[in-house]
């Protein structure tokens, strides 16, 4: 156990003063699958975004006119007849027909010639729909709301954990203050894939004390994701680095298991496995930014964005 302190001492005295220059060593390949991610995310935001609007703006933004209906339309199908309603209106002194998909209880109570209402968007008159009175229009705009919150919150996480928290990371390695923590527990957490957290603890001097974030002690504790390879390296009781900012002192990364390393610095760095491939680091920024754009244009092209 002492050599394990010492080693966490020799650690901290090896550190670079911010401001640190830094380098990402790892985590390419999952930036990459992020952002394909995030055009996936993308695409399900504009399908449910587009339902949303189009049947929002139907059920408060429509007007209402009569129609006269001229055919009715019987398919038959696997799995039972399907109706179809055949109307003419007017509407600002032009004429339109439309063809509307209705029940069987419609299409049993109406008859050729018979007067009923339908709604369109003023923009689209040559859109209809069937008029219903008594349709739960609260009930369905919120439920829309709801179903369309979804994938908004699921992009903006993604946004969030593709750039705030790298910049976050970034930030600490760079200017964060230094001191020895010790890993007090480490978790395995179920999942799919299972995720792995390293709590530590640290002390801070008392005049970057944040009392609202620590009461009145000066020992803070706090958690870490982490690799499984880094998982499985830690043991409980090592005393290793930890970077904090003075003013939230529960933010703070172990720089041992982040995804960086500082580019001068005599502390041991365990080697890239890209530079083991022989590959530049210019070269895995180039493959993360080319990936991503070609699978976002492609989609993109897919649905018509341009």
């Amino acid at each position: 156990m002492l050599e394990l302190g010492v080693a966490g001492e020799r650690e901290l005295s090896l550190l670079p003063p911010p401001p640190r220059r830094i380098r990402r060593r790892r985590g390419y390949f999952q930036i990459a699958m992020g952002h394909v991610l995030l055009v996936v995310g993308l695409m399900f935001l504009q399908v449910f975004s587009f339902i949303s609007i189009g049947t929002i703006r139907i059920l408060w933004f429509s007007r209402t006119v009569p129609a006269r209906v001229t055919k009715i339309l019987v398919s038959p199908g696997k799995d039972g007849p399907s109706y179809e309603l055949q109307v003419a209106y007017q509407f600002e002194h032009t004429d339109y027909s439309s063809q509307l998909t209705i029940g069987p209880q419609e299409a049993h109570a109406l008859r050729d010639g018979d007067t009923i209402q339908i709604q369109m968007l003023p923009e689209r008159p040559d859109r209809a729909q069937l008029f219903q009175e008594y349709y739960p229009k609260v009930f369905v705009t919120v439920l829309l709301g709801l179903f369309t919150l979804i994938p908004t919150l699921s992009v903006g996480k993604m946004l969030w954990q593709l750039y705030a928290v790298p910049w976050q990371v970034r930030k600490l390695m760079r200017e964060g203050m230094a001191t020895l923590a010790r890993i007090v527990d480490k978790k395995e957490i179920p999942g799919c894939p299972p995720t792995y957290r390293l709590t530590y603890a640290y002390s801070i001097p008392l005049e970057v004390r944040a009392a609202e974030e620590c009461g009145a002690s000066t020992e803070v504790q706090a958690s870490m994701q982490v690799w499984p390879e880094d998982f499985l390296e830690s043991q409980i009781g090592v005393d290793v680095v930890a970077l904090y900012r003075p003013g939230r002192p529960r933010r703070s990364i172990l720089c041992r298991y982040a995804d960086y390393e500082f580019v001068t610095s005599a502390m041991v760095k365990r080697p890239s496995p890209f530079s083991q491939l022989g590959i530049p680091r210019t070269g895995n920024y180039l493959a993360v930014a080319v990936t991503a754009s070609l699978v976002f244009l492609g989609i993109a092209k897919f649905l018509g964005w341009w």
